[in-house]
């Protein structure tokens, strides 16, 4: 922005400022020669008054030279008016920053915004930035695009713009394009920005840009008639087949508005299992909703659970959003006995662990009992009432290092025979325990379970109030020191005063992992047998983790990855059915696919051709949330042209280039200098009566 002046020929009248000083000059009165007695008396009086009359006149001389200088200037009409139109005269540089996130999709007329933003930058490369050297910086970086080039070319060339993840908030963007403005040479700068202003893009104020013109192009409706599913997920976490789980959808739109929303369940090939009546959810005061659909999970090794809403709609790639989940494959479950009759305490470890006996089908637990490890067995169950030879310890340990899981039920009053055990026996049993036994009086105290700080998923789902963890009780338990390689899943909190202990215990022995129980489910120890608690809890320690799910979700734009496959080298496949041959990360144990452009499903498979993973890959949950900002609060300035459309554009740019009259100050100091000099020129009067006695 500059100063003009409207009538500028005014300018050549300043030499008349002189006016007064030439007046005053050959008007000037002599002083009266007076004969008088004698001045004995009034000479003194008579200097005193000549230097104050001598400052008045100077000053009356200089208020009228000021005014004279202000009426010429206020005759020429100074002007405020932009330095330079866009893209016209010398070296012109511009950056159009364009939103290209996915809530740009919004359709709230005939086009959607991206469309709309699409054909503004290619409006502006043939007219307002014909002649200028243009870069384009979307959401997402691209460094060729970035490239200075003329808009002709530009303009030739272009192609549509198309939705993207954004890795970083757009104000980013704003600033990168700033600094690579402000590193140019050139006469004119122009920055536009084009965008709907959301709010998860403009996280802070932007600092204020100067060295050019800075436009601001915002596209947000006045109000977006619009309702999306921003997440799906399945309460508990860890499903068990042929037991119900719940399907639970957040929905948000506006505030008041009621959505229907039904579940549906299907194969990653895309093949529906199960689709569930719509429900209909009212959206609370803040735009959100949570909606649960009972299921009954298909016994399939993996399913994608999603959720849709009908309803006219404006964005309508959010109206769905799903979830991947690997179920857990029916294993094989060996209880050891100790002999031909099971113990109380093992007959109510068996009911937990098949609670129909073998006639459920969709039972993921298959039980053996028996006194022998089976090469085929996934999971071993044993209750240790005596501590195990070398040769038996040796062989858990074996079954563990080709990846089964061990639970160990340990009897409480074992820690007093473990100093008394051969060194070797202590060496062959150490790696199976969370730690060393040791004898604690206060170990033979009644405790009541507690969830550790950390409970993990194992217990997520087991804390609701409804269960009473604390009601699972014990009278005695078997201590263990602590073990920074092992985990407490379950504590143990004595009912009086002392410290905690663990109650049940996790960590990794080999390729398999060691669940390890305080006490037994034997009425003597403990309330376990008898506890609602305890059945899913020793369930869910035989079944895979699901941390080492081989189903995974992200949102586009993050890496794929895969862990917990035997395998060196896997094949990827689109959902497009294009498949990509992927090795292992040298020195990792995880496969890494970093090419995943589309959202869909993609299946990772084997050598032999078996699906042994799945990427389940969303477009971005945020940008379902349209919460929007006023871009006059986070971009600063007042220099800056905030406009609506490309159209609304062009009225501001017409107005701004218009020179704008700039009268108020000089006039303000007119009328100030008229009252200094009607003050001066009656100041005689003043001069008395100061100098009146």
């Amino acid at each position: 922005m500059g100063f003009s002046f409207l009538f500028f020929g005014a300018l050549f009248a300043l030499p008349l400022a002189a006016a007064p000083v030439l007046l005053h000059l050959l008007f000037r009165k002599k002083s009266p020669i007076v004969l008088f007695s004698t001045t004995r008396f009034i000479t003194a009086s008579l200097q005193r008054t000549a230097a104050r009359k001598k400052i008045q006149k100077w000053l009356l001389l200089a208020a009228r030279v000021l005014m004279v200088l202000l009426l010429i200037f206020i005759a020429s009409q100074p002007a405020k008016q932009l330095a330079a139109s866009m893209g016209a005269g010398g070296t012109t540089v511009a950056a159009i920053v364009v939103d290209t996130s996915y809530s740009m999709l919004l359709k709230p007329q005939e086009q959607t915004l991206l469309d709309r933003s699409d054909q503004a930058v290619i409006d502006l490369l043939q007219n307002e930035l014909s002649t200028a050297s243009v870069s384009i910086f979307t959401s997402v970086p691209d460094a060729a695009s970035e490239v200075l080039k003329s808009a002709s070319e530009r303009a030739t060339h272009w192609t549509p713009l198309t939705p993207q993840a954004s890795p970083q908030p757009l104000g980013d963007r704003i600033v990168a394009a700033m600094r690579m403005l402000d590193a140019q040479q050139a006469s004119s700068k122009s920055l536009i920005v084009i965008t709907d202003a959301q709010s998860r893009e403009f996280p802070r104020s932007l600092e204020t840009w100067t060295s050019g013109t800075f436009v601001v192009i915002n596209l947000q409706p006045a109000t977006a008639r619009s309702a999306g599913i921003t997440q799906v997920s399945i309460d508990p976490q860890q499903p068990i087949p042929g037991i119900g789980v719940e399907a639970v959808a957040r929905v948000t739109g506006r505030s008041g508005d009621s959505r229907a929303v039904s579940v549906q369940v299907s194969t990653i090939d895309g093949r529906t299992l199960v689709t569930t009546s719509p429900r209909v959810v009212q959206l609370e005061n803040a735009g959100e909703a949570e909606v649960r659909v009972p299921l009954k999970l298909p016994a399939e090794r993996y399913v994608v659970v999603g959720a849709t809403v009908d309803g006219d709609d404006e964005l309508a790639w959010d109206n769905s959003r799903n979830i991947a989940m690997e179920m857990p494959r029916q294993r094989k479950v060996k209880l050891l006995t100790g002999g031909s009759s099971m113990s109380t305490a093992e007959r109510f470890v068996k009911l937990a662990l098949d609670p129909s006996e073998g006639r459920s089908d969709d039972w993921p637990l298959r039980v053996n009992v028996g006194s022998t490890i089976a090469d085929d067995d996934s999971v071993v169950v044993s209750l240790i009432s005596r501590w195990p030879g070398t040769d038996e310890a040796m062989t858990l340990r074996a079954a563990a290092d080709r990846g089964a899981t061990l639970v160990l039920l340990s009897r409480p009053g074992l820690q007093d025979a473990w100093a008394t055990l051969p060194a070797e026996q202590r060496e062959a049993i150490r790696p199976l325990l969370p730690g060393d036994p040791f004898s604690d009086a206060s170990a033979n105290r009644p405790h009541r379970a507690s969830p550790p700080a950390n409970a993990g998923l194992l217990l997520s789902e087991l804390l609701d109030e409804r269960f009473q963890l604390g009601a699972m009780t014990t009278n005695r338990l078997l201590a263990f020191s602590p073990n920074p390689q092992s985990a407490v899943m379950l504590a143990a909190v004595p009912t009086g005063d002392g410290a905690s202990r663990g109650l049940v215990y996790r960590h990794v022995l080999g390729n398999g992992q060691v669940y390890t129980f305080a006490t037994q489910p034997d009425p003597q120890f403990s309330t376990l047998a008898t506890h609602p608690v305890f059945l899913p809890l020793l369930v869910r320690c035989c079944l895979p983790d699901a941390a080492t799910s081989t189903a995974q979700n992200v949102e586009l734009g993050q890496v794929l990855k895969l862990n917990w496959v035997a395998d060196n080298k896997l094949t990827v496949t689109t959902p497009a059915g294009e498949p990509f041959a992927i090795a292992r990360v040298p020195g990792a144990r995880e496969f890494r696919f970093e090419r995943a452009t589309v959202p869909g499903v993609y299946r990772w498979t084997n050598p032999a051709g078996a699906v042994v993973g799945v990427s389940n890959v969303q477009l971005p949950a945020g940008e379902a949330v349209l919460t929007y900002r006023d871009p006059k609060a986070v971009i600063p300035g007042d220099e800056v042209i905030h406009a609506t459309s490309l159209e609304d554009f062009r009225t501001h740019l017409a107005a701004a280039t218009q020179p704008s009259p700039r009268w108020s100050p000089l006039i303000a100091v007119l009328l100030l200098l008229l009252c200094m000099e009607a003050m001066l020129g009656n100041s005689s009067r003043l001069w008395k009566l100061v100098s009146r006695p």
